[in-house]
């Protein structure tokens, strides 16, 4: 039996998510697809703008077979980080033979292997260009793909487009791990901040524009998640925390805010200083971001902020691999594939009264920052602590 394993975010789930589910399970013949998926908080430092109960149903509506959660204190940071925790957890399971993903060039497969074997080493050399790029001003990302042109002395710029990136970050963890998962890179046809539609296919940036801007967008997203679409009780954006970041912000001392995940001695004057020349998300993230510090990562530490999730806490978790998994959705073929992780030792977490004493310290505390988050997520709906009851979506086909 063949399972293939997907990181997504769906934010939304559209008709190329659906189109990707359908071609690996023909390509790769493939019995099962589990997606482990962001939930309410994503990795550029958006809130979704669906929540992660109804992702992960519009998913197994439309092919997988097992959707489950990737923490919170995982999907809202670096790429490097999310991609290597999700993998982790995917290798944890034991059932997966395939790791698919997207990547802009898909042909460029073994040199991504290449640069993920160097990067990996990090020699002398490759640390002294990277620093002395950092030194610079340059972004962490930047001075990383102009060290490794020196020392391959080839063209590389593919690796800066968003899917090969995140893909370099899949593949490095599957070698550290030497794991049996398969790499399966599957070719995208537009950027990620597309605009421009193919035929029925548009991305989920430009989806959301449409959303925002209250047009319609049934021709993007499958016909079983149309009337969810229309039917989204408040659109989430980080715009409608903007006055609550900006009392929090104001709240504390300079020095308090490099207590955050992701906050770096300098940034901290940069994001306290600007606060007061703001009224909107927007204006103020323009005010603080440059080459070093990208809009991505300035969204993530709001984020961070908004959810008050601390460096202490981030370094305490980011190497960590849960013992457990938070189910979102399944169908019957997803059961199958539950019970088998189970016996490979992984608590199926369901219920935090009935399973929260199952888990170690360390998962206990990921559940409850994420049960935290997933409460400022839905303060305006009013619908708090879901991961105490609610159940995850199942689908008898």
């Amino acid at each position: 039996m063949k399972t293939a394993g997907i990181i997504a975010e769906y934010n939304p789930f559209h008709n190329g998510h659906k189109y990707q589910i359908e071609k690996i399970k023909e390509n790769l013949n493939a019995d099962n697809v589990v997606c482990i998926m962001s939930g309410n908080f994503t990795q550029r430092g958006e809130l979704s703008i669906i929540d992660k109960y109804k992702k992960a149903e519009m998913a197994v509506k439309n092919g997988a077979n097992l959707v489950i959660e990737l923490p919170f204190v995982y999907a809202c940071t670096t790429a490097e980080i999310f991609a290597s925790s999700a993998v982790r957890i995917l290798n944890s399971l034991g059932i997966i033979n395939y790791l698919c993903f997207g990547m802009e060039d898909n042909s460029k497969l073994i040199e991504t292997i290449q640069i993920a074997k160097i990067l990996l080493k990090e020699s002398d050399v490759f640390k002294e260009i990277l620093k002395d790029n950092l030194s610079k001003g340059k972004s962490y990302i930047k001075s990383k793909q102009e060290a490794l042109n020196k020392l391959l002395n080839k063209d590389i710029s593919f690796i800066k487009q968003p899917n090969n990136i995140l893909a370099l970050e899949y593949i490095k963890e599957l070698i550290s791990l030497n794991s049996l998962i398969i790499p399966y890179p599957i070719k995208r046809s537009s950027s990620y901040k597309s605009t421009d539609s193919l035929d029925s296919f548009l991305s989920a940036y430009g989806i959301r524009e449409k959303i925002l801007k209250g047009e319609d967008i049934s021709d993007y997203v499958p016909i079983n998640a149309i009337k969810t679409y229309n039917n989204i009780p408040h659109v989430k954006i980080l715009e409608d925390y903007f006055f609550t970041l900006k009392s929090i912000i104001m709240s504390m001392d300079k020095d308090d805010l490099y207590n955050y995940a992701d906050v770096e001695i300098g940034l901290n004057n940069r994001i306290y200083n600007n606060i007061f020349l703001s009224n909107d998300v927007e204006s103020f993230i323009n005010l603080i971001s440059t080459k070093r510090y990208t809009k991505n990562r300035i969204r993530r530490i709001l984020i961070h902020i908004l959810t008050n999730y601390q460096k202490k806490e981030f370094d305490k978790y980011k190497h960590h691999t849960p013992g457990y998994i938070k189910v979102l959705a399944f169908d019957n073929k997803g059961r199958t594939l539950l019970k088998e992780i189970k016996q490979n030792g992984i608590q199926i977490f369901n219920n935090l009264n009935k399973d929260i004493y199952k888990l170690n310290e360390t998962d206990r505390e990921i559940i409850e920052k994420n049960i935290k988050a997933d409460n400022i997520y839905n303060i305006n709906l009013d619908k708090f602590n879901l991961d105490f009851y609610k159940q995850a979506f199942y689908l008898d086909r």
